[in-house]
């Protein structure tokens, strides 16, 4: 064979072997780039665990001015514990009603510090004119100081103003202790109470820190001797509410325990304290319930038919105007008294209020389907309106203080198992007359 026959041959086995290759493919496996980063075949979409949404609870507190009447809420915080109730709501030409009583909503407070203070609202944006507890009848009268309404303030003292030693003189002398106040911020500790001669007896002891003109902060340490009289002894009227009877006070440093000297202002009464707590917005008016609140128009109404439910007439006349009985409006006691002799309970049903101002007056419009419960287990229902009065001079002058009142009431007998709503738009109706 030639050289040139040889190189021929070469050249024919390459190209045999290069086709080879090509129809085989290459077996060696190719690195991934550093920076490629490998995904599962099926992508798992990983669902984050439900986050538990916690609520801060307000309190809720009535409002009103003299020209309105609104809610609003305080900051304080509170645990708010609800009972199941079946109430449905029901809204006709922007009336919100309730087919059933209002239910039980019970507000527990929680203490602000470690001494089971309670901070609560007082301020002037605030309208807070109740009874019910020891704790709301403090704030009522310091919400009245805020207010600049020393008449008001002045009336929870009952027949104690100006008799007892540290209590104000009268209404002109609150004025003039106060005349410089900005803000007030009020604290209120667990209570003691007792009962004796027809009465409980409470002692409550609060921190008071005033901001005044001029930069001048003061503290005060205070402890308020309270009377509520049972309601169930009044045979007659008058009747008398919860007031004060006496106060120990003792302004206290920035930097001092002022809560332990509110506590040793107090004088215990043995009995276990009660924390300090803030009422419903709405109370309910069952019978195991004391509502004395005059906060608004409709809860003058809750306090009237709660004392009725608790049998508790003389309270109940006191919600009517003073003059009613001489205009015709209100029966005397005596058959005030004897009209319910039959009824075991009442339940009571609110819609939209409407008001309208008139010679130093306001005039608050509110219809109501009330449901009695009588002995023998039988049923009456009404329709109707309540006028509620509330008088705005005086709140501010010398005295004395008229607070909200029942000035007169137009309700029908209708028959029984009548739609709430049905019956509460003719109610509505009932109020534009």
């Amino acid at each position: 064979m030639t050289k040139k026959d040889s190189k021929y041959l070469s050249l024919l086995l390459l190209s045999i072997c290069t086709v080879l290759l090509l129809a085989c493919g290459d077996s060696t496996a190719t690195p991934l780039p550093q920076n490629v980063t490998t995904l599962p075949i099926a992508p798992t979409a990983t669902t984050p665990p439900i986050a538990l949404t916690t609520t801060q609870p307000v309190v809720p507190t009535a409002t009103i001015r003299p020209t309105t009447q609104t809610a609003t809420t305080n900051a304080t915080t509170l645990a708010t514990t609800t009972q199941p109730t079946t109430v449905a709501q029901n809204t006709i030409g922007g009336l919100v009603v309730r087919t059933t009583p209002v239910p039980t909503v019970t507000l527990i407070s929680t203490p602000t510090n470690a001494n089971g203070f309670l901070q609560v609202g007082v301020g002037k944006d605030l309208f807070i004119e109740d009874r019910s507890t020891p704790v709301q009848l403090v704030r009522s009268y310091y919400n009245a100081i805020s207010r600049q309404e020393y008449a008001r303030a002045f009336s929870y003292w009952g027949s104690g103003g100006g008799q007892v030693p540290g209590s104000p003189a009268s209404s002109a002398a609150l004025a003039n202790t106060y005349k410089n106040l900005n803000t007030l911020q009020l604290s209120i500790g667990a209570y003691w109470s007792g009962a004796a001669a027809g009465s409980t007896y409470y002692s409550v002891p609060l921190v008071l820190s005033g901001s005044f003109a001029s930069n001048v902060n003061t503290t005060t340490a205070t402890c308020f001797q309270i009377q509520q009289p049972r309601a169930i002894n009044f045979g007659a009227p008058p009747f008398n509410s919860m007031a004060f009877i006496t106060i120990k006070s003792q302004q206290v440093a920035a930097d001092a325990n002022s809560e332990s000297i509110a506590e040793g202002l107090c004088q215990s009464t043995g009995n276990p304290r009660i924390p300090p707590s803030i009422p419903a917005a709405k109370p309910p008016i069952e019978s195991d319930n004391f509502v004395d609140d005059r906060s608004t128009s409709d809860n003058v109404l809750r306090s009237y038919f709660n004392s009725i439910n608790r049998k508790e007439y003389v309270r109940a006349y006191s919600y009517w105007e003073s003059g009613s009985q001489e205009s015709g409006v209100l029966q005397p006691y005596t058959q005030f008294e004897q009209g319910y002799k039959n009824t075991v309970s009442d339940q009571l049903s609110v819609g939209n209020i409407t008001s309208n101002g008139a010679a130093g007056s306001i005039y608050y419009s509110v219809p109501v389907v009330v449901v009695s419960r009588l002995i023998g287990d039988r049923f009456q229902t009404f329709v109707g309106c309540y006028t509620i009065r509330q008088s705005n001079h005086s709140f501010y002058g010398e005295g004395p203080f008229v607070p909200l009142v029942i000035y007169k009431a137009n309700l029908q007998e209708v028959p029984a198992n009548t739609d709430t709503p049905v019956l509460l738009q003719q109610a509505v109706q009932k109020c534009s007359i």
